[in-house]
């Protein structure tokens, strides 16, 4: 993703937040109009995201998640894809990853993330960091400690993700992206796995969806999510994981 100019996808995906996207490969980005994909991810970073994927974040709101992965950080995100970015517009997707940071999302698969609101998961994790979180599934979350994870993506939007999975989105620095989608939204992705992002610090993803807001993951699983602590997240994970931390 470029947000100032022009990104020339030869891979998986073409970012232009402002201009003009050339893709060849998987995914098109646009960061203020419409984008309409039928292919990996679908984000928008304004409004609601509804996604049928694998992971579903959502860092204010609440998460419902039903996929795997379902990212929106303002706006709305229909995914049915795999890879469609819109970071002030609409997104509709048919894929794998949406993700909402202040919206709404409504899911029921395998990774459910709010780092402020409540977030209810029926799937593999369900991740919350100031409420709480009704876990059924897998995962763990931390946004400022550190998370080692066994799962399948790491989220990076400041710091460093080396993901070789599935797509690369960078806002304002650098993705080497030889995957489907690797999301850094002012540093550099380089992705090893299928959805690195870490929002301040730094994430090395080589599993699921692993996400770090301020901290560093380490991720080789799932889906870790840690906002304040730390997070050793196995191939399944309890209820009131968090205690454990507190131990």
């Amino acid at each position: 993703m470029d947000t100032e100019g022009l990104v020339e996808g030869v891979g998986s995906a073409a970012l232009d937040a402002e201009g003009l996207v050339e893709g060849v490969g998987k995914a098109a980005l646009d960061t203020e109009g419409l984008v309409e994909e039928v292919r990996r991810a679908a984000l928008d970073t304004e409004g609601l995201v509804e996604g049928v994927g694998s992971a579903v974040l959502d860092t204010e709101r609440l998460v419902e998640e039903v996929g795997r992965a379902a990212l929106n950080t303002e706006g709305l995100v229909e995914e049915v894809g795999r890879a469609s970015l819109d970071t002030g517009g609409l997104v509709e997707g048919v894929g794998r990853a949406a993700l909402d940071t202040e919206g709404l999302e409504e899911g029921v698969g395998r990774a459910a993330l709010d780092t402020e609101g409540l977030m209810e998961g029926v799937g593999r994790a369900a991740l919350e960091t100031e409420w709480m979180v009704e876990e059924a599934g897998s995962a763990a979350l931390d946004t400022e400690g550190l998370v080692e994870e066994v799962g399948r993506a790491a989220l990076d939007t400041e710091g460093l993700v080396e993901e070789v999975g599935s797509a690369a989105v960078d806002t304002e620095g650098l993705v080497e992206e030889v995957g489907s989608a690797v999301l850094d939204t002012e540093w550099l992705v380089k992705g090893v796995g299928r959805a690195a992002l870490d929002t301040q610090r730094l994430m090395e993803g080589v599993g699921g969806a692993a996400l770090d807001t301020e901290g560093l993951v380490e991720e080789v699983g799932s889906a870790a999510l840690d906002t304040e602590g730390l997070v050793e997240e196995q191939p399944w994970i309890q209820r009131g994981w968090w205690k454990r931390l507190e131990a």
